[in-house]
C-alpha cells in the first residue's frame, strides 16, 4: 500500500521510499531506529546482486592465493555490477554470500583454497581436497551471513597444491542476496 507525505503544498504518494528535504524528493537508502542497546535496520534499500565466471582462469600450484579474473555480472541478478573482476554490493544489510568455484583438469589429489575477500580482508574461505582424476571439483562456501555496505567490493581468490596447473572454469559464481 502505498503511503503519502506532504511536500509543503500538496499530498504526494509515495511509490518508494523517499523524503522531502524541501526543495527536492530524495531517495533513503536505509533507515534505523535505536533499541535501547543497537542501531535496528527499519528499511533498506538493498538489491541482491550476483557475478558469473566467463572462459577459464588459468591457476599456477601455488600455497599463495591469487585473484581470479574474467568475471561479470550474472543476468540472474539485474542492476549487478563487476568492476575489475570485483562484485560491488548494492545497499547495506545483514546479507547471504553464496560462492561456487569450478577447478578443472582435476588429475592428482589436489587441496584447493577458496577465500572470499573485501578489498583486502577475507570475509569466507573454504579449503577441500579433491579426489584423484575427477575431471574437475568444485568447491563450494555455503550460504553465510555477512555485513554489508553499499560500494563494498568482493573478489574470489584461489590456492592450489598439486603437481601441475589447473583452471577456474565457467559456471564459478559470487552471489550476495
Amino acid at each position: 500500500m502505498p503511503g503519502y507525505s506532504w511536500n509543503g503544498s500538496a499530498w504526494k504518494k509515495v511509490l518508494r521510499k523517499t523524503m522531502w528535504t524541501g526543495t527536492a524528493w530524495k531517495d533513503i537508502k536505509s533507515s534505523h531506529r535505536w533499541t535501547g542497546s543497537a542501531w535496528e535496520t527499519i528499511y533498506s534499500s538493498f538489491t541482491p546482486v550476483g557475478m558469473l565466471k566467463s572462459g577459464t582462469f588459468a591457476t599456477p600450484s601455488s600455497s599463495t592465493p591469487i585473484q581470479v579474473t574474467g568475471w561479470g555480472s550474472d543476468p540472474a541478478y539485474p542492476g549487478s555490477i563487476v568492476t575489475s573482476n570485483a562484485l560491488v554490493a548494492s545497499g547495506t544489510k545483514a546479507a547471504t554470500l553464496e560462492v561456487s568455484v569450478v577447478f578443472g583438469r582435476q588429475y592428482f589429489n589436489r587441496i584447493y583454497k577458496v577465500e572470499v575477500r573485501r578489498g583486502s580482508t577475507v570475509v569466507a574461505s573454504q579449503t577441500a581436497t579433491a579426489p584423484a582424476n575427477t575431471g574437475t571439483y568444485t568447491v563450494s562456501i555455503a550460504p553465510s551471513e555477512i555485513a554489508v555496505a553499499s560500494g563494498d567490493q568482493f573478489t574470489v581468490w584461489v590456492s592450489v597444491s598439486a603437481f601441475d596447473n589447473t583452471v577456474i572454469e565457467a559456471g564459478s559464481f559470487v552471489r550476495i542476496s
